[in-house]
């Protein structure tokens, strides 16, 4: 019985996944047309001007989101995590307002040895940074022939929330599943630098 439904089964998969792309690429296109990306005000960096930027961002976000839970990214945070992690290759993208050299919205990208890019961190101060910031990020996926970028969040935070409908009008999909918490061991030389 699976070998008689095996083709057809197949051929449905195929034609979804073609709609979904065909979706993905109609939505990207027409939320660029309707936005104002205001390029000459903005700049994009891959590096910040000042360790204290995303401090300062989140300063301003806490004020916007009350409730809102992060993680306190120091310049140590920052050389461990992002800059200088054994296991995990970041692109990373900072938008800044031309004038005042104000960070509005940052984004670590998560290489994978696969066709795979990651999401990490996509954090925006108003909604029209996260356009400019996003736009920038799809142009560089294409360019480097990325098949698929995926973000994780948690969509009872406000500020993820609002992340997730943003990467919606660029035609991510929202897949629906509970996601485990996962370790990775990793074998250290010194286990005591893990413990308090």
């Amino acid at each position: 019985m699976n070998k008689k439904w095996g083709f057809p089964k197949k051929l449905g998969m195929l034609i979804i996944c073609y709609y979904l792309h065909l979706w993905s690429v109609l939505r990207k296109k027409i939320t660029r047309m309707s936005i104002n990306f205001n390029y000459d005000k903005n700049e994009i960096r891959t590096d910040l001007y000042s360790p204290n930027d995303i401090l300062n961002l989140y300063k301003k976000l806490r004020k916007k989101y009350t409730n809102l839970i992060h993680i306190e990214q120091s310049i140590n945070y920052l050389n461990w995590r992002v800059y200088h992690n054994p296991s995990i290759d970041y692109v990373t993208f900072f938008l800044y307002q031309k004038d005042n050299k104000e960070l509005k919205a940052y984004c670590y990208l998560a290489k994978s040895k696969s066709n795979i890019y990651y999401l990490s961190d996509f954090t925006f101060q108003d909604t029209s940074a996260g356009h400019i910031l996003i736009n920038y990020i799809l142009d560089y996926c294409n360019k480097e022939n990325i098949g698929l970028v995926i973000y994780y969040g948690n969509k009872s935070n406000e500020l993820i929330n609002n992340t997730f409908s943003l990467l919606k009008k660029y035609g991510f999909i929202m897949k629906r599943n509970n996601s485990p918490f996962v370790v990775k061991d990793i074998e250290f030389e010194n286990k005591s630098i893990l413990y308090d």
